[in-house]
Order: C-alpha cells, then structure tokens, then sequence
C-alpha cells in the first residue's frame, strides 16, 4: 500500500509542477471588460509580466512592465514566490524519482530511500506553500482594488491564471504529504528478517489454524476435533519411516496430503507430483473440488503491485478436477505412498497426479535484505486445492489451500574436464610480461565443499605484485523480463601475497563458499526454500537442450576470480591483473552421499 501512495504523490508533484508553470506563463490573472457601444468593446487584462489589451476585432497588444522597481511590492513579491515555488517542485520530482521504491539506484536500502523520498515531500510542501502565497496574496489585492470605491483605475476581476495557481498549489501540498506519509509508514513499519530453525519432526503438518503439535507415534489428524463429524473421526497412524506434509483450508472442505514436498530433475525426467486430497462433501454443498500445480515467477513485492498490475508471471499451469472424479477410483494406477495414504484415509480421500514439463527451471530465489516484507524475486512451485461451482468461478480464500513445492537439480553423473584459464600481460616500459595461471582440481563443487584454487605466477617483468585476492563470485541473472546481472562475492580472501619483479610464486588457496556468511547481504540467490526450513546458496543452473534460456527466470553460474595487483617500482599507479576461473556449485545425488559415507567409514576401520 505504501508504494502506491508513494507512487501517487510523485505523480501529483509533476502534475502540479506543470499546472504551476502553466499558471506563471498565463496572461489571464486580472481581467477587465470595458464595453461601449454593440461594435466597440474593449478588454484588459494583465500578468506579472505584462499588461494586454484587446478590440472587438480580436487585435490584442501587450506592454511589458518597463521597471521592475517600479512596480508595486506584491507584484514583486509574487514574481519571487512563483520561481521559487518552480524550482522546488522540480527538485520535489528530481529527489522523489532517486527515492522511489521501484526504481534501483546503486545499494540504496529502504530506509535511505526513504529519507529521499521524504526530502522530495518536504519540497513539494514548500513549492505548493510559495505558489499559494503568490496568488493568494495577488487575488487579495485585486479584490481589495474592485470593493474600494474611492478606486481611481479599471477595476479587474479574477482570471484563470490565478485559478490554475491555486489548483497547482493544493496537489503540489497533497502530492507531498502523501509521500511523507508513505515514507513515514515504511521506516516506522518495517520489520526485522526472522530466520527459521530447521523442523526436527518426522512429520511436518501446516493448517490453516493453530493445530497441537504432533506426537511421538507420528499421529495425522486432520482439523482438530470437532469440527465436522466426517472429519473428527479420521485419525491416521503412518510409519516412523514415512514422512507426510499436510495442510487444510479454513472451511475445513479440502486438505492436502503429500509424501515429499521436494522433487529432482533428473535431466532426462522428472519426478512427478502425486497426493490424495481429502474433502468433506458436508462442507463442499456441492462444490467441485480442483487441483492445480504451477511454476510463478515472481520479480517484485506484493506491496510493489501499482494499480492492479502484479509483478508476476505464470511459467505453468495445470488444473486437474479431483470431486467427483471422473474415473473409478479403484480403478486407477496408484504410487505407493498414495495408495497408503488411500487406505489411511478413507472413501473421502482422492489421488492427484501431474507431470512437470522438461522446460521449466528449478526453484531459486534472491534473498531480501533484513527490513524487507512480503515475497521477493524468486522462481515458485505450488500446488493448490480449492473447491468451486467450476473451475473458472471465483475462489473464496477460505475454500483454498497452497502447498509450496521444490524442484531441484542434482549434480550430474561424470566428472567433466578441470577448469584452467591462464594470462599474459605486458607492461610499459618492460621487455618481459606477467604470466598468470589459475586452475581448479574439478569442474563441479558440492555445497559445503572447499575450493582449492592452484595459482601459478611467473613475474618475468619489472613490476611488483602487491597483493593477491582470490575470490568466489555468484553471478544471477534475471533473463525471463530484462537481461539483469548480479554479481555477489559470497566469499573473498585478501592473502597479502607479494611477488617481486623477476620471482614466481606458487600457490594453493582455500576458499569455501556459504550461504552462513551471507545472511544480510541483500540479492543472494539461495535454493528455494520451504517455511521452516533453512536452505544453501543456490546451485547452478543447467540448462537442457533445446530449450531456450529465457524461460528458466533466474540463470546462476559461479566464477573463481583471481586479482592481482601490481604496481610500478618508481610509479605508485596500482593495476589490477585479473582471471576468471568458471565452475559447477551443486547438490551430489543421495546415492553418491551414501556411498562415500560407507567407502569413507570402510577405510577408516581397515587394519593398517
């Protein structure tokens, strides 16, 4: 809500400013009409600048004002009020734009935007107060001037021009106090980052309602007892070895049971989406009742949507109906974890199932900074359930429920060939160059894992390196509505190194990227995450054959970069010599996990 009333005060301030100069520049602030006979007709009228006259005939002619000091003292003043209150409502539109929250300049953060979008209200308050006061203050005189009968001169009346002035002041003055209001409300109500701790329970349940917490026999119950007789009596008991996310709509009507919530693109395929849905038919009143899956992707806050346009973009949508079914349910292909959840659950219980399509990306997201609210930039899956008269009417929000899914992306079978990229540089005024190289012992990393980055220098010139920095960069890139790039150093060592002109150097340096050290920095892009569950620094994005890159929304690579600084033995100007060493950051496959574990603890226990 604060960005829209941000949005229509900066609005009102360039609509005022315009107004406002248009009234300077009007002729028409005092007018007289002189008539004499039918044919002769005569009308005056005057601004701060000049006064005009006009025949019958439409011939008009104007004098400027010879002598500023001749004039009388509220024309004077009103001249200064007016080009003040110009140059402040264009310096009120100037600050406003640098402060708005939909426009990035820079790392400017919330609270900084703020305070400039706050100056630009101050601004405008002053510019509306200047222009009030000229013309205020000039239609007193003019109207002093036509009641006094002792009033020698032509009598004028109110012209358009101070009409116009008056309009300009009043949205220049509401203009800024709607953005000092909106500004007022984001850095008084901007909330802290809470970070969740990862859930310990076998089983994992989200209600719609404050729900007891699950016991040790890793109980199901669906809707706390009482509520409705179909479904107070529905109480299953699954085995410590399976774990079953739920979750159900405010009415009670519709509820979703899934066995896992994370789903692996295996390049080739991938896994596809099953549960049962579990209705009430008292609640539905004959209601259908409709499953959907989509991938969304999301390139703003919810508070940044602006007159109805949602800063959203759906990559995928299929909507399945689920009550009444449209095939015997006996009579369908069922998982395992389904038909469990079927016998569970009883003759109220339906299964779902959808398949993903090989062109959608995997789940990704940019963190927000600390202070921010509402969602961020990020690439969703969903399932929702809801029921309706059909599957175009309106949904009531208490007849629906979501369950935010994820699609990740295992590291691939097969190492590929180790990354090494090496330089030469030549300098002035030195007969030999600067050979650099740099290489790793693997092109892909796991998460947790350290780089090791083998740097070989041979200084065969006359320069001095001063320093070696070597550093992990995570470059995002926003491909699906711009061509936006974010590179994020997510780990940096300065190693101090020196490397004498004529010596070489080698040497092996350990970084080890983590999403730990990066908690407050502000467009990291992590791995999609679930409500209380913590997550990593997002893996890299592969993108399959034949499909076109910018429907995967958010594109992530990693680059090893390594920085020499090298500087002259007489001249004090430092260079920088830089490498960029790309690389894989992924998740290993469960299966290649446990096998390590059991190589590594086999070795360990043989005798020596």
């Amino acid at each position: 809500m604060s960005t829209a009333v941000e949005a229509t005060g900066f609005i009102m301030c360039i609509i005022s400013w315009l107004i406002t100069g248009s009234s300077l520049a009007n002729d028409y602030w005092k007018l007289s009409t002189v008539s004499g006979s039918v044919i002769i007709s005569q009308r005056q009228f005057e601004n701060l600048w000049h006064a005009c006259a006009e025949n019958s005939a439409g011939i008009a002619e104007c004098r400027d004002f010879e002598s500023m000091l001749a004039l009388p003292g509220h024309i004077q003043a009103a001249r200064a009020l007016m080009i003040v209150s110009l140059l402040a409502g264009l310096g009120s539109v100037i600050v406003t734009l640098l402060g708005l929250k939909c426009i990035k300049i820079g790392s400017a953060t919330e609270q900084s935007k703020a305070k400039i979008a706050s100056c630009g209200g101050i601004l405008s308050i002053l510019g509306g107060m200047c222009c009030m006061v000229a013309v205020s203050w000039y239609a007193f005189r003019v109207v002093e001037d036509f009641n006094n009968p002792f009033y020698g001169g032509v009598k004028f009346e109110l012209g358009v021009g101070l009409y116009m002035g008056w309009g300009g002041a009043s949205l220049s003055l509401l203009g800024g106090i709607l953005l000092c209001t909106a500004c007022k409300r984001v850095s008084g109500g901007a909330k802290k980052g809470v970070s969740y701790p990862a859930s310990q329970h076998k089983v994992y349940t989200a209600t719609a309602n404050p729900s007891p917490p699950l016991t040790q026999q890793h109980t199901l119950h669906f809707g706390n007892a009482g509520t409705s007789d179909s479904l107070s009596s529905i109480c299953t008991k699954m085995s410590p070895k399976n774990v079953v996310f739920k979750k159900i709509c405010k009415d009670k009507s519709v509820g979703v049971y899934m066995g896992k919530r994370d789903f692996v693109d295996h390049a080739d395929s991938v896994d596809p989406v099953d549960g049962v849905i579990l209705i009430d038919p008292e609640a539905l009143q004959g209601r259908k009742v409709f499953v959907t899956l989509s991938c969304i992707f999301r390139y703003g806050r919810d508070d940044m949507d602006v007159m109805g346009i949602a800063f959203r973009r759906e990559l995928f949508m299929s909507t399945r109906q689920v009550y009444p079914p449209l095939q015997d349910r006996e009579k369908g292909i069922h998982t395992r974890i389904q038909a469990k959840l079927l016998r569970k659950l009883g003759d109220n219980a339906y299964p779902f199932f959808f398949e993903f399509p090989d062109n959608l990306p995997c789940s990704v997201g940019l963190q927000p900074a600390a202070n921010d609210v509402g969602k961020q930039c990020a690439v969703e899956f969903e399932i929702k359930a809801f029921s309706a008269e059909s599957q175009d009417a309106k949904v009531r929000k208490r007849s629906s429920v979501k369950l935010m899914l994820r699609k990740v992306q295992y590291a691939p079978e097969g190492e590929g060939e180790a990354p090494c990229v090496e330089t030469t540089r030549d300098f002035v005024m030195s007969d030999k160059p600067l050979h650099v190289k740099a290489s790793l012992d693997k092109e892909i990393y796991y998460h947790g894992e350290n780089i090791v980055v083998h740097v070989d220098v041979t200084n065969s010139s006359n320069k001095n390196i001063k320093n070696i920095i070597v550093s992990v960069d995570q470059v995002s890139t926003v491909v699906l509505y711009s061509n936006d790039s974010y590179v994020k150093s997510v780990s940096i060592e300065e190693f101090g190194d020196a490397v004498a002109a004529g010596a070489s150097l080698k040497k092996d340096y350990i970084l080890l990227p983590l999403l730990a050290n990066n908690r407050e920095r502000r467009g990291i892009a992590v791995d999609g995450k679930l409500k209380h569950e913590d997550t990593n620094l997002a893996s890299s994005s592969v993108i399959k054959e034949g499909v076109l890159k910018e429907v995967m929304g958010i594109l992530v690579s990693y680059r090893v970069m390594v920085k020499l600084i090298v500087g002259g033995s007489v001249i004090s100007v430092l260079v920088e010599v830089g490498l960029e060493v790309p690389f894989k950051l992924m998740h290993p496959k469960p299966d290649a996990v446990r096998w390590r574990r059991r190589y590594f603890s086999r070795s360990s226990s043989a005798p020596t």
